[in-house]
Protein backbone atom coordinates (compact mmCIF):
# COMPACT_ATOMS: atom_id res chain seq x y z
CA UNK A 1 0.00 0.00 0.00
CA UNK A 2 3.12 2.07 0.75
CA UNK A 3 4.11 1.87 -3.39
CA UNK A 4 0.36 3.31 -4.02
CA UNK A 5 0.78 6.03 -2.14
CA UNK A 6 3.62 7.03 -3.21
CA UNK A 7 2.98 6.04 -6.66
CA UNK A 8 -0.82 7.96 -6.60
CA UNK A 9 1.02 11.03 -4.75
CA UNK A 10 4.11 11.20 -6.79
CA UNK A 11 2.35 11.56 -9.83
CA UNK A 12 0.34 14.12 -8.97
CA UNK A 13 3.00 16.06 -8.00
CA UNK A 14 4.74 14.82 -10.83
CA UNK A 15 2.41 16.17 -13.33
CA UNK A 16 2.03 19.76 -11.78
CA UNK A 17 5.77 19.48 -11.86
CA UNK A 18 5.91 18.58 -15.29
CA UNK A 19 5.26 22.47 -16.68
CA UNK A 20 8.46 23.46 -14.81
CA UNK A 21 10.60 20.79 -17.20
CA UNK A 22 11.74 17.02 -16.79
CA UNK A 23 14.38 17.56 -14.08
CA UNK A 24 11.84 19.16 -11.73
CA UNK A 25 9.02 16.84 -11.96
CA UNK A 26 11.61 13.75 -11.44
CA UNK A 27 12.75 15.51 -8.27
CA UNK A 28 9.20 16.18 -7.16
CA UNK A 29 8.39 12.56 -7.74
CA UNK A 30 11.58 11.42 -5.51
CA UNK A 31 10.29 13.44 -2.67
CA UNK A 32 6.80 12.09 -2.67
CA UNK A 33 8.43 8.41 -2.69
CA UNK A 34 10.83 8.91 0.19
CA UNK A 35 8.12 10.82 2.06
CA UNK A 36 5.11 8.64 1.35
CA UNK A 37 7.33 5.48 2.12
CA UNK A 38 8.37 6.67 5.44
CA UNK A 39 4.57 8.01 6.25
CA UNK A 40 2.21 5.58 4.94
CA UNK A 41 2.62 2.93 7.12
CA UNK A 42 2.12 5.17 9.96
CA UNK A 43 -0.90 6.71 8.34
CA UNK A 44 -2.27 3.21 8.03
CA UNK A 45 -1.24 2.01 12.11
CA UNK A 46 -3.33 5.36 12.95
CA UNK A 47 -6.14 4.32 10.81
CA UNK A 48 -6.24 0.65 12.47
CA UNK A 49 -6.21 2.10 15.97
CA UNK A 50 -9.01 4.13 15.63
CA UNK A 51 -11.32 1.07 13.75
CA UNK A 52 -12.88 0.64 17.02
CA UNK A 53 -12.76 4.25 18.69
CA UNK A 54 -15.35 6.13 20.23
CA UNK A 55 -17.25 8.30 19.24
CA UNK A 56 -17.62 7.45 15.29
CA UNK A 57 -17.38 11.34 14.28
CA UNK A 58 -14.23 11.94 15.89
CA UNK A 59 -12.81 8.96 14.89
CA UNK A 60 -13.72 9.57 11.39
CA UNK A 61 -12.87 13.46 11.72
CA UNK A 62 -9.19 12.20 12.81
CA UNK A 63 -8.74 9.88 10.07
CA UNK A 64 -10.34 12.30 7.09
CA UNK A 65 -9.15 15.92 8.37
CA UNK A 66 -6.64 15.61 11.16
CA UNK A 67 -4.75 13.09 9.99
CA UNK A 68 -4.18 13.92 6.42
CA UNK A 69 -3.63 18.04 7.34
CA UNK A 70 -0.79 16.97 9.53
CA UNK A 71 0.83 14.79 7.36
CA UNK A 72 -0.03 17.12 4.18
CA UNK A 73 1.83 19.88 5.72
CA UNK A 74 4.88 17.82 6.75
CA UNK A 75 4.77 17.34 2.69
CA UNK A 76 3.94 20.57 1.68
CA UNK A 77 7.38 21.75 3.77
CA UNK A 78 9.37 19.12 2.48
CA UNK A 79 8.89 19.86 -0.97
CA UNK A 80 9.10 24.26 -0.39
CA UNK A 81 11.98 23.23 1.00
CA UNK A 82 13.12 21.41 -1.83
CA UNK A 83 11.74 24.41 -4.30
CA UNK A 84 9.42 22.36 -5.38
CA UNK A 85 7.62 24.54 -8.15
CA UNK A 86 3.64 25.03 -8.67
CA UNK A 87 3.69 23.45 -5.40
CA UNK A 88 0.01 24.77 -4.22
CA UNK A 89 -1.73 23.25 -6.67
CA UNK A 90 -0.16 19.63 -6.12
CA UNK A 91 -0.38 19.94 -2.55
CA UNK A 92 -4.46 20.78 -2.89
CA UNK A 93 -5.23 17.55 -5.12
CA UNK A 94 -2.73 15.58 -2.60
CA UNK A 95 -4.76 16.43 0.50
CA UNK A 96 -8.13 15.71 -1.19
CA UNK A 97 -6.19 12.05 -2.52
CA UNK A 98 -5.00 11.77 1.40
CA UNK A 99 -8.61 12.42 3.14
CA UNK A 100 -10.16 9.59 0.54
CA UNK A 101 -7.56 7.30 1.30
CA UNK A 102 -7.33 7.67 4.71
CA UNK A 103 -11.10 7.04 4.63
CA UNK A 104 -11.48 4.70 2.97
CA UNK A 105 -8.34 2.89 4.32
CA UNK A 106 -10.58 3.38 7.70
CA UNK A 107 -13.45 1.74 6.07
CA UNK A 108 -11.96 -1.47 4.71
CA UNK A 109 -10.39 -1.88 8.50
CA UNK A 110 -13.65 -1.25 9.86
CA UNK A 111 -14.59 -4.48 7.51
CA UNK A 112 -11.63 -6.48 8.89
CA UNK A 113 -9.80 -5.77 5.40
CA UNK A 114 -6.50 -4.50 5.30
CA UNK A 115 -5.43 -5.11 8.40
CA UNK A 116 -1.76 -5.89 10.12
CA UNK A 117 -2.32 -5.97 14.14
CA UNK A 118 -4.24 -9.25 14.13
CA UNK A 119 -4.41 -9.89 10.72
CA UNK A 120 -6.96 -12.58 10.00
CA UNK A 121 -6.24 -13.53 6.35
CA UNK A 122 -3.48 -13.06 4.27
CA UNK A 123 -2.84 -9.68 2.38
CA UNK A 124 -3.53 -11.21 -1.07
CA UNK A 125 -6.74 -12.32 0.12
CA UNK A 126 -7.20 -8.80 1.31
CA UNK A 127 -6.64 -7.59 -2.53
CA UNK A 128 -9.13 -10.01 -3.57
CA UNK A 129 -11.51 -8.29 -1.33
CA UNK A 130 -10.56 -5.03 -2.29
CA UNK A 131 -13.05 -4.50 -5.56
CA UNK A 132 -16.25 -5.35 -3.76
CA UNK A 133 -15.35 -2.89 -0.96
CA UNK A 134 -14.34 -0.39 -2.83
CA UNK A 135 -18.20 -0.71 -4.27
CA UNK A 136 -19.70 -0.99 -1.30
CA UNK A 137 -17.37 1.92 0.00
CA UNK A 138 -18.55 4.46 -2.79
CA UNK A 139 -22.56 3.43 -2.50
CA UNK A 140 -22.63 3.55 1.61
CA UNK A 141 -23.18 6.75 1.76
CA UNK A 142 -25.80 7.07 -1.71
CA UNK A 143 -27.70 4.09 -0.25
CA UNK A 144 -28.41 5.29 3.39
CA UNK A 145 -29.49 8.78 1.42
CA UNK A 146 -31.56 6.79 -0.35
CA UNK A 147 -32.94 5.29 2.35
CA UNK A 148 -33.29 8.08 4.67
CA UNK A 149 -31.16 7.11 7.00
CA UNK A 150 -28.59 9.64 8.49
CA UNK A 151 -25.56 8.71 6.15
CA UNK A 152 -22.34 8.92 8.38
CA UNK A 153 -23.50 6.33 11.01
CA UNK A 154 -25.52 4.34 8.87
CA UNK A 155 -22.25 4.26 6.22
CA UNK A 156 -19.87 3.16 9.30
CA UNK A 157 -21.78 1.10 11.20
CA UNK A 158 -19.26 -0.59 14.68
CA UNK A 159 -16.74 -2.90 13.19
CA UNK A 160 -17.27 -6.34 13.57
CA UNK A 161 -14.43 -6.17 15.74
CA UNK A 162 -16.20 -3.73 18.21
CA UNK A 163 -20.12 -4.73 18.10
CA UNK A 164 -21.84 -4.64 21.62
Amino acid sequence: MALLSALSRGTIFFAVTLLSGWRCAAGALAIEFVFRGLTSGLDGALAEALCGARPLWLAGGLVTVVIPLVENALEYGLHRGFGTPHLTAGAWVSLSVTAVSSLFNWYAMRQGILRTFGAQRPFLADLRLLPGTVAQFLLAVPRRLAAGERPWRAAFPPSPATAP
